[in-house]
């Protein structure tokens, strides 16, 4: 009788232990195929964010840069690493510059410049975009003016003042003094030599670096 009731014993702690392994298998299971998840869906992310910015280079070298700016835009807004950040910032930067929005060229270049102080092309481009932003400002905002209509009095003040013009204009003798042309037509071909100079100098500066970052 004690050898049945140990041998039931026997069985039903072995099936016990059975059954724990198989519960810690089934939890271990569980948990890898949560990890290959995880893998999965941030590695479609990289490949997702990888294939954007590699069809804005594609539609940049095709010249269609305002199409070719919004992939880079996307793949920036996905961008987890300094060293994508860094890519696409550059790159940003090379489409303002074709599209002569050099204070976006410059601001894109210096973010590119913080994810990798090193890499000297960029730095290059920066100090390009900068010479050409100091050439070419951006045009100011002119105010508003909120009274369009003069008051009375100031339209007689102008009204007076332009018959006044007219007079004196009228009171100058019609003959131009023959020295005086000559004067000026000099100090015109001296601004257009001077115009053409600066011109020519131009020219000779070297250009922005289109290379574009690979991923």
């Amino acid at each position: 009788m004690n050898k049945i009731l140990l041998q039931i014993s026997l069985l039903l702690f072995i099936s016990v232990v059975f059954s724990q392994q198989e519960v810690n298998q089934k939890n271990l299971a569980l948990k890898q195929k949560e990890v290959q998840l995880r893998e999965v869906k941030n590695n479609s992310k990289k490949q997702q964010n990888q294939a954007t910015y590699n069809l804005g280079n594609t539609i940049y070298k095709s010249k269609q840069y305002n199409e070719a700016k919004q992939n880079y835009k996307l793949a920036l807004s996905t961008a987890k690493t300094k060293a994508e950040k860094h890519k696409v910032y550059h790159n940003l930067g090379n489409v303002y510059m074709r599209e002569k929005k050099y204070d976006k060229a410059v601001e894109s270049y210096k973010n590119a410049l913080k994810n990798n102080p090193k890499d000297e092309e960029t730095r290059y481009n920066l100090a390009v975009a900068q010479r050409k932003l100091k050439q070419n400002p951006p045009p100011k905002n002119k105010p508003k003016n909120k009274d369009k209509k003069q008051p009375k009095n100031n339209k007689d003040k102008n009204k007076n003042s332009q018959k006044n013009k007219n007079n004196q204009s009228q009171s100058k003798p019609k003959g131009t003094n023959k020295q005086r042309m000559e004067n000026i037509l000099n100090a015109i071909g001296k601004e257009e030599k001077r115009v053409q100079e600066k011109a020519n100098a131009q020219r000779g500066k070297t250009q922005t670096l289109e290379t574009e970052k690979d991923w």
